[in-house]
């Protein structure tokens, strides 16, 4: 079956943890079930460009087999933008305005 591609986009503050957890865990669970169609991204609303994720987060998901200490290639924090909304076809926010 050929399904049509979906991104999805997980937003949060610092895009430092939780954002970038949901990312990681949900393309993780995707590929263990050959599921390709979809992908994964994440951004934050008030963060710095160049943050890696914080070492909780990539401690907390390595104890779900997730690495996401290179979720980025360069393991930066990306700032959202409006290319990137109109990009994705869903937008979870795991932060209140």
């Amino acid at each position: 079956m050929n399904h049509k591609p979906f991104h999805l986009l997980v937003i949060c503050t610092g895009n430092q943890c939780r954002s970038p957890m949901a990312e990681g865990f949900l393309n993780h669970k995707l590929r263990e079930r050959n599921i390709n169609h979809i992908w994964v991204s994440s951004a934050g609303t008030l963060t710095g460009e160049g943050i890696p994720p914080a070492s909780d987060a990539v401690l907390a998901m390595e104890e779900e087999q997730v690495d996401i200490s290179g979720l980025w290639n360069d393991t930066d924090s990306r700032m959202v933008s409006r290319e990137m909304i109109s990009d994705a076809l869903a937008r979870p926010w795991l932060s209140e305005f």
